[in-house]
């Protein structure tokens, strides 16, 4: 059985990222809110008994201060992340969108008797042969 290419299957992967994207930040912000906040507050009792104030005031005030800054850093990694996800994203839908446009190219040019549809001149087949570095292609375009 060979496996035959899909483009359908890429948009859905494309797709499915973003979508996993969308609530990211502000899920990963809660969990590290919740997390930082339960082990200030842990702090926050163990520090009221060690000075002989209020334990649970001392909880509160950590639970807190833990659920603020939690919550800051979970939301930097999380869109630290979305931004990852969405670069993904964007860069499947980019190949996706070279593989379409090269495959309409080709059509055309197989459709007329000409020859390609677009005519290159001598320079920019230079740069074209097979061989060089994007570098050095780069490089020329601007000379």
């Amino acid at each position: 059985m060979t496996t035959r290419y899909q483009p359908a299957i890429l948009q859905q992967h494309a797709d499915m990222l973003y979508e996993r994207a969308d609530g990211l930040a502000f899920s990963l912000a809660l969990k590290s809110a919740f997390s930082t906040g339960l082990i200030f507050a842990l702090a926050g009792v163990g520090f009221g008994y060690l000075v002989e104030i209020s334990p649970w005031g001392c909880s509160i005030t950590g639970a807190l201060a833990g659920g603020f800054m939690g919550f800051a850093l979970g939301r930097e990694m999380g869109e630290q992340q979305v931004f990852r996800l969405r670069l993904e994203a964007q860069e499947l839908l980019c190949r996706l969108m070279t593989e379409k446009n090269t495959a309409d190219m080709l059509r055309i040019a197989s459709r007329t008797d000409q020859g390609p549809a677009v005519q290159l001149d001598a320079a920019t087949l230079k740069l074209l042969r097979p061989g060089r570095s994007m570098r050095s292609r780069m490089s020329r375009l601007g000379e």
